[in-house]
């Protein structure tokens, strides 16, 4: 067994930051540049995250920093090897954070800094990164630079397990840190936060569909693809519209049953994360709607968002759900 599923290990409430450490000088430059980097890349998730209060809500940002340089990685320029290295070292350091090490000083003002504290002060688990790692690994090995745009995955079960590396490993350390009502209850809210976290990336998956081809990348697999008889390249494309509209259809069935299935985890979460929960839900739950009702936007664009505006009332009705719930 996992020890993400040992129930002994999800505090009812976590042990957090202290409000003094978490602002202090380098320090608290660190969880500065956590929330610039948060609110500056994610702004799906920064409108729910904002919503956590102090100081859980510095520690995602801690998290989401650390996630958005591997990604990164995945998706910088250079060769395969040269990202290879940079994904060794990046691994090397997160070790290092995990295993106890103070970090250095020639990176102490960077967000290192508030990661390590934070990975520290909420007693998180090493397994959640070291999956994503796997699957920026994944995504490295699966970028096809010059060659005929082809499948990353040959099947959904491949597809899933990397959504869950890179997607469902968020929600389990959202969960580790918001904390949840009952402990006793981990093992049912860690299997939640998997299919709501497959959910989520189904939707980023969906919605980029032009940008990870353009990078040499199709993440719809390829029994997928053959069962409706097209190519990555002709979804690309869309130059088999009602083929490739069947192609969509059949992943928006997918998150939509991903979305239902863990429809109850919000009954699990701690209060402090049942406004973000709420909010970044119905964030990407809404950006899927969009894209079924207009399948092609996710080959000939432009991108599928939600409006600054429509988020922004989600963040406030959820403030007020939580207001209300108290």
């Amino acid at each position: 067994m996992s020890v993400l599923a040992d129930p002994g290990c999800a505090p009812v409430s976590s042990p957090g930051l202290s409000a003094e450490h978490a602002s202090a000088g380098d320090l608290g430059e660190s969880f500065a540049l956590c929330r610039e980097i948060t609110r500056t890349r994610a702004r799906n998730f920064y409108h729910g995250l904002r919503l956590t209060p102090e100081p859980k809500r510095s520690a995602l940002y801690a998290v989401y920093a650390w996630m958005r340089e591997a990604d990164d990685i995945a998706d910088g320029e250079g060769t395969d090897v040269a990202r290879e290295v940079r994904i060794d070292e990046f691994a090397r350091r997160t070790r290092a954070v995990m295993s106890g090490e103070t970090v250095r000083q020639s990176i102490d003002a960077s967000w290192w800094h508030a990661f390590s504290e934070t990975y520290r002060a909420f007693r998180l688990e090493p397994t959640p990164f070291e999956r994503t790692i796997d699957g920026v690994r994944e995504d490295i090995e699966g970028e096809h630079n010059g060659a005929e745009l082809a499948p990353v995955y040959d099947t959904r079960a491949g597809l899933e397990r990397y959504c869950e590396r890179v997607a469902s490993t968020v929600g389990v350390l959202c969960l580790r840190i918001w904390g949840i009502s009952d402990p006793d209850a981990w093992p049912e809210a860690h299997r939640l936060a998997l299919r709501r976290g497959v959910a989520f990336q189904l939707t980023n998956i969906l919605r980029d569909i032009h940008e990870d081809a353009d990078e040499g990348r199709c993440y719809v697999p390829s029994d997928l693809l053959a069962l409706h008889g097209v190519s990555a390249q002709t979804l690309r494309s869309w130059s088999e519209p009602e083929a490739c509209g069947r192609v969509v259809g059949d992943l928006v069935e997918w998150a939509r049953r991903e979305y239902d299935a863990s429809s109850s985890l919000d009954a699990h979460v701690h209060p402090d994360g049942k406004a973000p929960m709420w909010a970044m839900t119905r964030i990407y739950s809404g950006i899927l709607e969009r894209i079924a009702r207009d399948p092609a936007r996710v080959a000939l664009g432009p991108r599928v968002r939600l409006p600054g505006p429509v988020k922004i009332g989600i963040a406030l009705r959820a403030a007020m759900r939580a207001r209300l719930a108290g």
